[in-house]
């Protein structure tokens, strides 16, 4: 829509001033977005847009779901108050594209004529086509997505061996010359940092990259381009710094008053020195990297993180820590295992809490997995050797659960297995990313190791440890 101003009569400046006070409020409210579509043979099929709850941390949330009606047709409505990164979801497969507020979004999900892979992680991305009412933004990025892969794909070797200065120069010329008259804020933040990353690549000099894209500069938290180059450049940064070393990360970490410990060994770079919301993100990327370093007590990380949540003065660097926290615990020994209900052979319904006392040996297989059908020998085996102290469940994914439960009966395995149906969340609930995984439930419920080894992989073994280290705390 355009707007046409005339010349603001010297008695109406004020009426004026409180109006562009008010539509600048209002413009940072949330605003609606529909998004409709049609999934071709995919009725009653969960739908969801999902976006991460910060780009740093990269934990998911979803936003909105429904389901698909009968003949695959679904609407979504929701608001938000920035443009995002999200993905759309139809079912465990997603694809990406760009929220913008008050856009207007129309999706035609492809059918999907690829051969199963061993994990419905590992498969295609959702494809799509979109009609989207957005100002042009998802077909922008697109388009200069394209453009600037195809620079890469041509230009390759040149631009990693370094010698690529004017032909990087070139091309970013190029690019503003094709979208330089594109006025989303969103997108321009976005070719910028896109070019920060071509520039280290082929130029290498780090420290006039962070001096010239981060230092001192506003941190576009709700920017992919920004956060992606953001999370991969300091890595590289912390690793290669001339004032610090992994030795001192680690003591760093080690000390008793940790958090300061490594803001003071920051410091020592002078150009984190001047900025104290770089360092506190560069403080989150290092510490999570360090998160599973043997040389350091198991928690350490998560604790100094969870430390961070909850003191820092800064309301975003609260938020993201908080985040990085939770992925951290996700799934860890000692966690909460994930609520589960489900319905066995006999229509019966089966939750975990139904066998505290034992260990509980979780097995997800699917009905066209050869080594899963193999391996229920080989827990048939563990179950009646420790018959008083662990118990065997399965839990299967896919339409052909008859087809198991035959094959169960038949070698009179008589623990239950139990049909996911349509509770495919469960499976992003428990990261299952191939089949089989197994995982070991403790007799309160928590988790003692998951993924767990497969039975032919010493997990007989990890088995008696759990055991043990569980009567040892108990």
């Amino acid at each position: 829509m355009k707007y046409r101003f005339s010349t603001i009569p010297k008695n109406n400046v004020l009426f004026f001033l409180i109006f562009l006070l008010t539509f600048s409020v209002l413009d940072c409210f949330s605003q609606p977005i529909t998004i409709t579509g049609k999934a071709e043979g995919q009725g009653n099929e969960l739908v969801r847009i999902i976006v991460y709850a910060d780009q740093f941390s990269h934990l998911k949330k979803t936003l909105a779901s429904t389901q698909t009606d009968a003949n695959g047709n679904f609407e979504i409505k929701l608001e938000i108050e920035k443009t995002d990164y999200a993905f759309l979801a139809v079912g465990l497969k997603k694809g990406e594209f760009y929220l913008k507020p008050g856009a207007k979004y129309n999706f035609n999900i492809l059918k999907d004529t690829s051969t199963r892979q061993r994990s419905v992680f590992d498969e295609l991305p959702l494809q799509f086509t979109m009609d989207a009412a957005d100002g042009g933004l998802n077909r922008i990025i697109g388009d200069y997505n394209e453009m600037y892969n195809q620079f890469i794909y041509r230009n390759a070797t040149r631009v990693y061996q370094g010698r690529s200065g004017q032909l990087i120069t070139d091309f970013e010329e190029g690019a503003k010359m094709q979208f330089g008259k594109t006025k989303d804020e969103y997108f321009i933040n976005y070719m910028q940092y896109s070019f920060a990353s071509l520039e280290w690549i082929g130029l290498k000099n780090k420290e006039g990259i962070i001096d010239t894209y981060f230092a001192n500069k506003e941190i576009l938290y709700n920017n992919i381009q920004y956060t992606e180059f953001f999370n991969e450049f300091m890595k590289a940064y912390l690793s290669s710094t001339n004032h610090f070393d992994y030795r001192d990360i680690i003591e760093a970490i080690q000390s008793i008053d940790a958090l300061s410990k490594i803001d003071e060994m920051l410091k020592r770079d002078t150009i984190l020195a001047k900025d104290q919301q770089l360092r506190a993100l560069s403080a989150l990327l290092l510490l999570s990297r360090k998160s599973h370093n043997p040389e350091l007590p198991k928690g350490r990380v998560a604790g100094l993180i969870k430390e961070i949540h909850q003191k820092s003065p800064d309301k975003m660097i609260r938020e993201i820590s908080g985040n990085y926290y939770e992925k951290m615990k996700k799934l860890q020994s000692g966690t909460p295992t994930p609520f589960f209900e489900l319905t066995d052979a006999n229509g019966d319904t089966v939750r975990l809490k139904q066998y505290e006392g034992k260990f509980v040996l979780l097995s997800f297989i699917r009905p066209d997995c050869r080594v899963c059908l193999l391996h229920l020998e080989d827990l048939s085996k563990l179950q009646e050797k420790f018959k008083t102290k662990i118990q065997n469940l399965s839990i299967v994914y896919g339409p052909d659960y008859k087809e198991v439960i035959q094959y169960a009966d038949s070698r009179l395995y008589d623990w239950p297995f139990l049909n996911l149906n349509n509770d495919i969340l469960l499976l992003e609930d428990f990261e299952i990313k191939t089949y089989p995984t197994y995982a070991i439930i403790n007799p309160d419920g928590t988790i003692a190791m998951i993924p767990a080894p497969m039975p032919d992989e010493s997990l007989e073994l990890y088995l008696i440890r759990m055991m043990v280290q569980y009567d040892k705390k108990k």
